[in-house]
C-alpha cells in the first residue's frame, strides 16, 4: 500500500523553523498526523519522526532537552495531517525509510509507504 500526504511548511510554503513555529495557530487545530524535525548543516540530518495530534507533538519537541543539545544550529520542521487509523504505520515507515538520529520505538505493524518531503535549505521568516 502507497498513499500521498501534503507536508507542510508554512506561510509562504518555506520550511520552518522548530523554535519559530506558532502552534497556537488555528490551523493546527484538531490536527492530526505525522512530522518530521530536522537540522540542515549542508547535509539534512532528520533528528525525529514523530505521530499524534500535530499542535501537542510539536509544543514538546520545541522543549525537548535532545534537541536543544542541536542548537543554535537550526532545526527545521514539517508535518502532514495523517488518518489516526493509518498514522502509526505511516510513522513506521518515515522511520525506516529516514533514520531520524533521535528515534524511538516504533509500534509493529505494517509499513505504509508514502511521499518523503524535500528538505531545502529555504527557511520562512513567518511560521504561522
Amino acid at each position: 500500500m502507497a498513499a500521498f500526504v501534503q507536508w507542510s511548511a508554512g506561510n509562504g510554503g518555506t520550511w520552518c523553523k522548530l523554535g519559530e513555529l506558532e502552534l497556537e495557530h488555528e490551523s493546527f487545530d484538531g490536527m492530526e498526523g505525522v512530522y518530521g524535525i530536522w537540522q540542515d548543516s549542508g547535509n539534512p540530518l532528520v533528528l525525529r519522526v514523530g505521530q499524534g495530534p500535530i499542535r501537542d507533538c510539536l509544543t514538546k519537541e520545541q522543549r525537548n532537552p535532545q534537541l536543544s543539545a542541536y542548537r543554535p544550529a537550526a532545526l527545521f520542521v514539517t508535518w502532514a495531517p495523517v488518518n489516526p487509523v493509518h498514522r502509526a504505520d505511516v510513522a513506521r515507515y518515515l522511520a525506516a525509510a529516514l533514520k531520524p538520529t533521535l528515534g524511538q520505538r516504533y509500534p509493529e505493524g505494517k509499513q505504509i509507504k508514502v511521499n518523503l518531503p524535500y528538505f531545502s535549505r529555504q527557511t520562512s521568516a513567518v511560521c504561522w
